[in-house]
């Protein structure tokens, strides 16, 4: 069993030579003998429909996700083998919603399974992209941290389901590094392995860097690069359970685009290679110890900076209020003979109540689903305290 992930840099007017990289993608997919490839930042239907199509011959089968309010979670599957079944899942947590500019709430991530009919038996393969890191020089202050923390425990929770009845897979771009709090978690509950590092324990001799690596930083100025270079980090995994499956290989791949000055995406791929064996059964593990205790500070963390960040944007709605009134009374006349014109303006009061509206309603519904990782993550705690 061959499979591959790549995140392709595919966002919506921001990446670059989004088609032209495609389609030497789509060459190398050709020729090369992968089982299932599972692609992220596939945002857009005709970016999908463009590879599907230059590899139709070579991988008939193929899903796109579909979720949030952008269309889709970037998620793409292409497969040699028949898909007879798929699923999706969106994270509870996706993301600040008035984070405009990150994007990520508005793709609605979450985490895709396809269930193949390999050659030697049925495999789940699990394709994800959790939430991006946008403060990647501090990981300890990234207020996205208590997200993505959640969703690991989201993808673990759901990977159990296949666990122990078919073969299992679970790749993508999880934005978090091997020594984060996250990858910990996801291991501990759904006792996957990581195919990388099973092969190549030694970290300082073989890092297995999936980004910032030269070949990702194309599209930056020689001084962008070299402040990169200090950041290389791996937080494109896959991982894969030994109980129905034996690596054979693993391997990054797919750089820079032969007789190209651009690689094919920002990030680098991961290619592995199982024997698939029969599956076993085993009982659901759950998160104990430490890491129940940890997951339930870093939450709580995360909802302390919501809290922090509601606080901040409403003060700047007040401000900008309050300099408007000023610019309108002019210093002619007092709040009382200007607020006619005030509420009559231009509807200004009309889009400050929405803005306003937008932050509480939404930012509150994101502490809510907070509140249930904590009630959850604290069982866990209490459990293990117990036992």
């Amino acid at each position: 069993l061959s499979v591959l992930t790549l995140n392709c840099w595919g966002v919506p007017y921001v990446s670059k030579k989004i088609r032209e990289r495609s389609l030497h993608l789509a060459e190398h997919l050709r020729d090369t003998p992968y089982d299932v490839v599972g692609l992220q930042e596939i945002f857009q239907e005709w970016h999908a429909n463009l590879i599907r199509e230059q590899c139709k011959e070579e991988y008939p089968y193929g899903h796109w996700f579909r979720s949030g309010l952008s269309g889709s979670p970037g998620l793409l599957f292409l497969s040699r083998w028949p898909i007879v079944d798929v699923e999706f899942r969106a994270y509870t947590l996706g993301g600040y919603p008035q984070n405009l500019n990150e994007g990520d709430w508005l793709a609605g991530k979450g985490v895709g399974r396809v269930r193949v009919q390999h050659s030697e038996s049925l495999v789940d393969v699990y394709n994800t992209h959790t939430l991006a890191n946008y403060h990647s020089d501090d990981i300890e202050m990234d207020p996205n941290k208590g997200h993505r923390l959640s969703q690991h425990y989201e993808i673990a929770k759901f990977v159990t389901q296949s666990r122990g009845v078919v073969p299992v897979v679970v790749m993508g771009d999880f934005n978090t590094q091997e020594q984060e709090l996250g990858t910990k978690v996801f291991m501990e509950i759904s006792q996957m392995s990581d195919s990388f590092r099973d092969l190549y324990p030694n970290e300082e001799r073989y890092p297995g860097f999936t980004n910032d690596t030269p070949e990702c930083c194309w599209r930056y100025s020689p001084q962008e690069k070299k402040r990169r270079a200090k950041q290389t980090k791996r937080i494109d995994y896959v991982y894969y359970d030994k109980s129905s499956l034996e690596c054979i290989s693993s391997r990054t791949c797919c750089g820079s685009i032969p007789g190209k000055d651009y690689a094919y995406s920002d990030h680098l791929g991961v290619h592995s290679t199982f024997h698939v064996t029969r599956p076993v059964k085993r009982d659901c593990h759950v998160l104990t110890g430490i890491l129940a205790r940890d997951s339930v500070t870093c939450v709580r963390r995360s909802m302390e900076q919501t809290h922090s960040e509601v606080r901040r944007k409403l003060l700047l709605v007040g401000l900008l209020i309050g300099l408007w009134l000023v610019v309108l009374m002019g210093g002619n006349t007092g709040i009382i003979g200007v607020l006619p014109t005030v509420l009559l303006s231009n509807g200004i009061v009309v889009c400050v109540a929405m803005v306003t509206g937008y932050l509480i309603f939404f930012c509150k519904s994101e502490l809510s689903k907070f509140a249930e990782f904590e009630a959850e993550f604290t069982y866990l705690e209490d459990m293990s305290c117990r036992t």
